[in-house]
């Protein structure tokens, strides 16, 4: 077997011995070094004694620095006439003296150099035992008999200049000592280098034998092995779980290999099968959406119905409780109608399918029509309405004005429906501003029920409400503020609320617009997230005009037909499906063309493309889509399709006929 490919066990085994035996091989050679400068032997001793005696050449006992100080300390406390203080210091440095003579003794037992031992132990001294004696026998007496002039006299003429030799003395000794002690050292050095050397290159020739075996054996192997099961883990990162994985030599790595091409195996299984699960909860998630399509179809249909019917009831002579009846179901088809739009709209937030618009709008016009919605039904409790939008916010923004809306009804309806008294404002306010962009509060307050903090976090999740008690009395699917908190999301904000129980909500948001540049203003599209707005109960600039209702539901072709003859006086001429209507479109002009879509046999999106494909006047004649389909992508076909507007059922009269007015009277302009 190569070591190469041996295992990592027995890899090691080999290594740790012979590592051992490497350094057993250098403890030898150190220890031969070790004898040859002979530790603790006359050479240690030696080269320790010179240094000992270069490192104590000037110690502090061997001068009489102290002692000068104190003298010269003593005489400038006799010039301050304070005589006992200088007596005393005189008397200290006195009192060392025979410190300073038993270091002397220390030092000429310890030189051997009969040069340098007689320079410390003889010529230094000399003067500093003259020193003492002068201080003894001239300076204290004149210190005692307060004679400060020969005081002064004997410190400048004789002490000063005896501790200047007395240093110059062993300065001198001091000199001869560090000579000797670089003499020795040198020889010492040229030994030790010697030695040195030698270990130096026996040490790094193994340090290259070793490092070459570990590498030719050791390192090479492993960082090719390591390699291997990198690129394995690499590619099942990657996602490619089809190339089996080779586990090569039967070594600890080879195991490893084993393992993951183990994995691997078990992941392509459970990708395979989550791969069939996901394709199957995409059918399912588009099949749950189709059918959500459908069911809004097939409820918006009979709603229009429901709907056109009770409008023209109402609009008929009716005794008070024939009135209230019918006012109220009506008042509950349009709540059926909302409840339906949030599973709709919640279905769409769960798919990721909701798209933003980016278009021009104006707050004013936002709060008209949720002014539209809210204010008769807070009038009605009692409540007051107020709305407050900062002047300097005048102008237009860009952003989807009907996402903000819809926002900003449901903030509203919520604080009327949970306020009993007092009232709810509607703030928009403006915050921080960069050249590009300004930040903008919005805040819905009420002085409603409030909530707690437990409250609030539960309200914001799915089909909940802040108690469950509530549910039953004011109602609702608990999915309003979710849908709301969705929305704000997408428009880069964060829905959060301030309550205090009994006393109030307040719910608020930032957002970032951009100003939006000047011009007019598109007509709005209607919706069911965009209210109906205050209109005029005549409408001139269609009377007497003609139009063709597309429709297939009977019940439709009356509601639509009646509105149309009644309350806006046009001509109306029906047609079942898109064959009737193109038939009609060549025998005659109209002023306009309201198309459903989805209709047995020909479709209003086929039949508005054979329409605008055929040419001469008729083909130009405004096409306004009037379907149950109620969602953005429905909108953006019928525009692909050569359509001029969308409105979507139920219809709201006041929507149908601004709709029709203005493009009517777009095409009567020129």
């Amino acid at each position: 077997m190569k070591l190469e490919f041996a295992s990592l066990r027995t890899k090691t085994t080999i290594y740790n011995a012979a590592g051992l035996a490497v350094m057993a091989l250098f403890l030898l050679l150190a220890g031969y070094a070790l004898y040859v400068v002979r530790i603790n032997g006359p050479l240690y001793h030696e080269i320790r004694r010179e240094h000992d005696l270069v490192a104590d050449a000037l110690p502090p006992s061997l001068y009489i620095v102290d002692q000068h100080l104190d003298v010269t300390d003593a005489l400038l406390a006799a010039e301050r006439h304070e005589f006992d203080r200088s007596q005393a210091l005189l008397q200290r440095a006195l009192a060392s003296r025979s410190r300073y003579e038993s270091k002397v003794s220390d030092w000429a037992r310890q030189i051997d150099s009969v040069e340098i031992n007689d320079a410390f132990t003889d010529v230094a001294p000399a003067p500093a035992r003259q020193y003492f004696s002068v201080i003894e026998q001239s300076l204290m007496p004149a210190v005692a008999h307060h004679d400060v002039i020969r005081a002064r006299q004997v410190y400048e003429d004789t002490l000063v200049p005896l501790f200047v030799k007395h240093r110059q003395a062993i300065e001198h000794a001091t000199d001869l000592a560090r000579a000797e002690s670089e003499s020795v050292e040198a020889e010492a050095s040229a030994t030790v280098t010697r030695i040195s050397l030698g270990m130096a290159l026996a040490a790094i020739g193994l340090s290259v034998f070793w490092w070459w075996a570990v590498q030719r054996w050791w390192i090479r192997p492993l960082v090719q092995r390591v390699a291997d099961v990198q690129q394995a883990l690499s590619r099942i990162g990657d996602g490619d779980y089809e190339r089996t994985v080779v586990a090569g030599q039967a070594d600890e790595f080879g195991r490893i290999l084993e393992s993951i091409e183990s994995m691997r195996s078990r992941l392509q299984v459970t990708v395979c099968e989550l791969d069939e699960k996901r394709l199957s909860a995409q059918a399912a998630e588009r099949a749950k959406s189709q059918f959500l399509a459908n069911m809004s179809h097939e409820i918006r249909t009979p709603m229009n119905a429901i709907l056109g019917m009770t409008e023209l009831t109402l609009r008929t002579p009716l005794n008070p409780k024939q009135q209230e009846y019918l006012t109220k179901s009506h008042e509950a088809g349009r709540a059926l109608l909302a409840l339906m739009d949030q599973i709709l709209d919640w279905s769409k937030i769960e798919a990721g399918a909701i798209q933003l618009e980016y278009e021009p709008f104006e707050f004013d016009a936002v709060m008209g029509r949720v002014s539209s919605i809210v204010e008769d039904k807070a009038i009605s409790k009692g409540l007051s309405w107020g709305v407050q939008i900062d002047p300097g916010l005048r102008g237009q923004w860009m952003g989807d004005a009907n996402r903000l809306g819809q926002v900003l009804i449901n903030l509203c309806n919520n604080a009327v429906k949970f306020t009993e008294r007092g009232g709810v404002v509607v703030s928009i306010q403006p915050l921080s501003s960069t050249p590009n962009e300004q930040r903008i509060h919005f805040s819905v307050r009420d002085t409603g029920i409030g909530m707690t903090s437990e409250q609030q976090h539960r309200v914001f999740q799915p089909f909940a409400q802040a108690d469950a008690s509530m549910a039953r009395r004011f109602g609702g699917t608990g999915l309003g503020l979710v849908i709301s908190q969705q929305l704000v999301a997408l428009m880069g904000g964060e829905l959060s609320a301030h309550c205090v129980p009994g006393q109030g909500s307040d719910f608020h948001f930032d957002l970032k617009l951009r100003k939006a540049d000047p011009k007019p203003l598109p007509a709005p599209v209607s919706s069911p997230l965009m209210p109906r707005q205050s209109a005029p109960t005549e409408w001139p600039g269609l009377k007497g005009r003609s139009v063709l209702l597309v429709e297939d539901n009977e019940f439709n072709q009356m509601v639509a037909g009646e509105l149309l003859r009644d309350v806006a006086g046009m001509w109306v001429a029906i047609a079942s499906n898109g064959e009737e209507a193109l038939a009609l479109l060549a025998q005659q002009s109209f002023d306009a063309v309201l198309m459903d879509i989805q209709m047995p046999g020909l479709d209003g999106y086929e039949a508005t493309r054979q329409l605008r494909a055929q040419g001469g006047a008729n083909s130009r004649v405004p096409v306004i889509a009037m379907t149950a389909h109620a969602t953005q992508q429905d909108r953006q076909q019928c525009l692909a399709a050569g359509m001029n507007d969308y409105i979507s059922k139920p219809v709201m009269p006041q929507e149908l006929f601004t709709l029709l007015e203005k493009w009517i009277g777009a095409r009567r302009a020129p």
